[in-house]
């Protein structure tokens, strides 16, 4: 009988859910009152994430995060058999000491993975930010190893095998009870993948170990929505949701990729000058795994066929950016509509100036030949509301596992070889189709090393 009405009540739930969800997919091009849509600021970890092999514990932030808002999906997703809907999550913004709501995204995940949302847990002092992760599809365990030992800066032990290979560095690997150096290897260009090595995140608890995997290029793994800033007064009304749907374009996107201070997370936009340079943002470019392995993404787009002509306009633009020479790109999408009108009423329209200033588009408006929309059917969105409240469980499990560990002085791991397992429970909705990526490389043989 509990059951049943347990079952009952999921449904009635699930039908309120698409009857809102119905009227909320009426958007026009204007985000509704008391939003700002941001044309800069932090890019969703499930849709791009810096690889580090050197994990560190993430910045404490004085004030508590607001509670997640309630967040529907857009209408239109990408075409594709497995593109899933990952809701988003209240990010640190430094520079206005406030949150802003880092908008869900539509994502085809890489192959064999499934997210592992981030969450916020309340530490000594403040709050901190413990990120997601791409983890092996239908793993229910997460083991947590003490944090490895900082990396070694080995350089290649033999020459690239051609001009396409990329030096993926290496790693510290936890087997048994102590850490065993897996030395780095070059990894042969595949075309239409991007190889994301091996990589650590901290968490109060520990360190998760991701190995490394296939992923998608930026133009080809969904949509990426803008970040908003959103009136806390919205915060507290009754049944208030929110959409995305401006667009982040994937070519503005990799034109303005940051870094961010500490290394922990990508921005996008305007992070241009000295000021942000001090402040630790460095362009992706320039960012190094060690100094022998540039940024997984730049290693992949470098090696296009056009991928020397591409890198010199990028650097030339950021270059200009950096020094003054030409307008910045705006920040709000309000800035951007002004800026355009602007530039429009010219006599002579500058295309490229108009396209660097067009950070953002309406869900409408970004179908190109890399990515065609569909309209979300009633399953989707069934489906998609079935993800959001598993993700919201999984961030509950993390938040009771990691707060066993901290405000107990230093931090518990580095006194503790202990391997702490995370339970998971099983995701909603495996990918729908196998995808067929490129085999994974042959990995060298752990050796010990002094540490």
């Amino acid at each position: 009988m509990r059951t049943c009405l347990l079952a009952l009540v999921s449904c009635v739930i699930g039908l309120a859910w698409l009857v809102l969800y119905g009227s909320a997919t009426k958007a026009a091009d204007a985000p509704p009152q008391g939003v700002e849509v941001l044309t800069r600021g932090p890019v969703h970890e499930a849709f791009a994430q810096v690889a580090d092999v050197n994990p560190a514990p993430t910045p404490v932030i004085p004030r508590q995060p607001p509670n997640a808002i309630e967040e529907l999906p857009p209408d239109q997703q990408p075409q594709g058999d497995n593109i899933q809907w990952i809701p988003g999550y209240w990010a640190w913004d430094q520079d206005q000491s406030d949150f802003v709501w880092v908008s869900g995204i539509w994502r085809a995940p890489p192959p064999d993975r499934q997210w592992l949302p981030g969450h916020w847990q309340q530490v000594a002092g403040g709050w901190q930010w413990v990120q997601g992760l791409w983890m092996p599809l239908g793993q229910t365990q997460v083991p947590i190893v003490p944090p490895p030992p900082p990396p070694l800066n080995a350089a290649p032990s033999t020459p690239a095998p051609d001009a396409t290979s990329t030096y993926v560095p290496g790693c510290w690997v936890y087997q048994d009870t102590r850490y065993l150096w897996r030395p780095g290897f070059w990894i042969a260009d595949q075309p239409g993948w991007v190889w994301i090595p091996a990589h650590y995140f901290w968490t109060p608890s520990g360190c998760i170990f991701v190995e490394g995997f296939w992923d998608y290029p930026v133009e080809t793994r969904g949509l990426l929505f803008a970040p908003v800033r959103i009136d806390r007064r919205l915060l507290t009304q009754v049944n208030w949701r929110f959409q995305p749907h401006f667009v982040v374009r994937a070519e503005n996107l990799l034109a303005t990729l940051f870094v961010g201070p500490a290394g922990r997370h990508y921005y996008f936009g305007d992070y241009f000058g000295p000021a942000y340079q001090k402040r630790g943002y460095v362009f992706w470019m320039d960012r190094r795994i060690d100094r022998h392995s540039p940024d997984p993404l730049f290693s992949y787009y470098r090696h296009r066929p056009d991928g020397e002509r591409w890198e010199r306009n990028i650097r030339d633009l950021h270059a200009a950016w950096h020094t003054g020479q030409g307008p910045l790109p705006p920040r709000t999408l309000t800035q951007q509509n002004q800026v355009l009108q602007n530039y429009r009423r010219e006599p002579a329209v500058n295309k490229t100036v108009i396209n660097n200033m067009t950070v953002v588009h309406p869900l409408p408006r970004v179908e190109s030949p890399a990515v065609k929309l569909g309209a979300v059917t009633k399953e989707q969105q069934m489906q998609a509301h079935q993800s959001t409240e598993w993700y919201r469980q999984v961030q509950q499990q993390r938040q009771a596992h990691e707060a066993q560990f901290v405000g107990k002085g230093p931090t518990p791991v580095e006194r503790s070889a202990a391997v702490r397992t995370l339970q998971v429970p099983q995701a909603p909705h495996p990918a729908r189709v196998a995808v067929k990526a490129p085999p994974p490389p042959t990995l060298p043989k752990h050796v010990e090393k002094p540490h």
